[in-house]
């Protein structure tokens, strides 16, 4: 699950949209027992059947604790198709693994008791009592902070309850299987505004990138323009040829992944709309027209929108495959910078101290903690950039006005690791400086690994100090023989 999708899923857990969620439930169960379900399989008592609706086939997988709604579309290919052919791989998953690996739009537990509601308040003064009493969490924390801390464990402890476990980060597939219930189980009908208002303060989830986003679209439109790059066939090429961006017009640009697409209007970096367009089993440039004819007819619809902004403000956002869209602007950017032959941003946000800096206001990471994630996280992000001798993480987001951190007083009495690579080509002079300091800190402060081989803590310590020292080693004398 992705962070956008998680939003959603917390979102529609709210209390304003219980009686959604109760509706939801009760007429998917309504719909599963009365409404004439189709079976196709029966596998130790996990239940596999469907409906259709068009060119959209639902799967309904019943089990004794859960059960779950997954989409399977179906294509223009397959229209004459025998479901035994539409359906014949999730089927034969079902079968052989006992699970369905189609596109969930809701996953909810069965007979759930409602013990935990009614000891709500007992369970919260227990946790309070415990936290207060025994727990090294709220040590030296004051009575406000606790009570932070108390009111976010109940709120995770009420999220963990509720019946819906999984929900679609694809608002448009919600409210068509809402419409579709509607239809056949008679439903209420919410209208799109709905589902429109789900991403509950779009601006907060998104905004923080917002100006990274536009950054790169107008930079990607310029780059466009002057390497005339303006169709499917003349577009920017990477990620081995699957990957591609060109300008639609002077003010639209179109961002192609493997699977999907992205039509971009781009008035200035304050004004900005982001739409989705087919691609997987239809040509881009196709999707293209028909989206064009929508928004001449004002007639958009949700599975169209993902991203519009207007004077700097997110006023909508989709989750929906929202990070694909980041991926491709991150690498195409990589991509773009060296045909183009100029770089996006004013600053180097991949030096050590801007990484630094980010890391501080976007995760609140001291530079120890920054330091420990690049080095010694396995899967933390970074990759070792040969060219510049330092660790870079290209996720990291261009930001205005960017505040220096100092925080090297600042050092925790634990860390996460795992093994420092063990051989580097080199290392700038300001990450040599920065693991030097950081590892005098490990030798002298003796921060506690929370990750490590066999029982010893302090046997993992002494490893981990002997590998940077090595590290060290090697950096610094391929460093003075390249100066010789």
């Amino acid at each position: 699950m992705n962070y956008y999708e998680k939003t959603v899923l917390e979102n529609i857990k709210q209390e304003k949209y219980q009686e959604y969620t109760n509706e939801l439930i009760e007429y998917t169960e309504k719909l599963i027992k009365h409404s004439g379900m189709t079976q196709l399989a029966l596998v130790n008592d996990k239940k596999l059947s469907y409906t259709r609706d068009d060119d959209k086939i639902y799967l309904f997988l019943e089990e004794k604790n859960k059960t779950s709604v997954c989409l399977h579309r179906v294509h223009d290919f397959e229209k004459d198709s025998s479901i035994d052919e539409i359906l014949h791989y999730p089927l034969q998953a079902f079968k052989e693994k006992e699970e369905l690996y189609e596109y969930e739009i809701i996953n909810f537990k069965n007979n759930i008791e409602d013990q935990n509601e009614k000891n709500y308040d007992e369970i919260k003064e227990r946790l309070k009592k415990v936290l207060t009493k025994e727990h090294d969490l709220v040590a030296g924390k004051s009575d406000e902070e606790i009570a932070e801390i108390i009111e976010y464990s109940m709120k995770e402890f009420q999220q963990k309850k509720h019946k819906i476990q999984h929900v679609t980060d694809s608002l448009g597939e919600l409210r068509d299987f809402s419409h579709f219930l509607s239809q056949v189980v008679n439903m209420p009908k919410r209208e799109n505004a709905f589902f429109e208002n789900m991403i509950v303060n779009p601006h907060d989830i998104i905004g923080e990138n917002i100006d990274d986003i536009a950054l790169k679209l107008e930079f990607f439109l310029e780059a466009c323009i002057h390497k005339n790059k303006n169709s499917s066939k003349k577009a920017f090429v990477y990620n081995d040829l699957d990957n591609n961006i060109w300008k639609y017009d002077d003010k639209s640009l179109v961002v192609s992944d493997q699977t999907c697409g992205f039509f971009i209007q781009f008035e200035d970096k304050k004004n900005f709309n982001v739409f989705f367009v087919e691609k997987e089993y239809v040509d881009i440039n196709q999707s293209i027209a028909s989206l064009q004819e929508r928004l001449k007819t004002n007639t958009v619809d949700l599975h169209d929108k993902m991203l519009i902004v207007k004077n700097g403000k997110v006023e909508f956002f989709d989750p929906q495959l929202s990070w694909i869209l980041e991926l491709n602007l991150t690498y195409g950017n990589i991509e773009i910078e060296k045909q183009y032959q100029k770089k996006i941003y004013d600053i180097d946000i991949y030096s050590y101290e801007y990484q630094k800096n980010y890391y501080y206001k976007r995760f609140g990471y001291t530079e120890f903690e920054f330091i420990a994630q690049a080095l010694l996280t396995l899967g933390g992000g970074f990759e070792y950039d040969q060219k510049t001798k330092s660790f870079v993480d290209p996720s990291v987001k261009y930001k205005l006005n960017i505040q220096s951190s100092d925080t090297r007083n600042q050092i925790p009495s634990e860390f996460s690791y795992c093994y420092p690579p063990k051989d580097l080509p080199s290392l700038s002079p300001q990450w040599i400086e920065a693991i030097t300091w950081f590892n005098q800190e490990l030798k002298e402060k003796r921060p506690q690994p929370k990750i490590f081989q066999g029982n010893d803590v302090n046997l993992a310590l002494d490893d981990v100090i002997n590998q940077i020292d090595k590290l060290l080693e090697k950096c610094q004398k391929k460093d003075k023989k390249l100066a010789i």
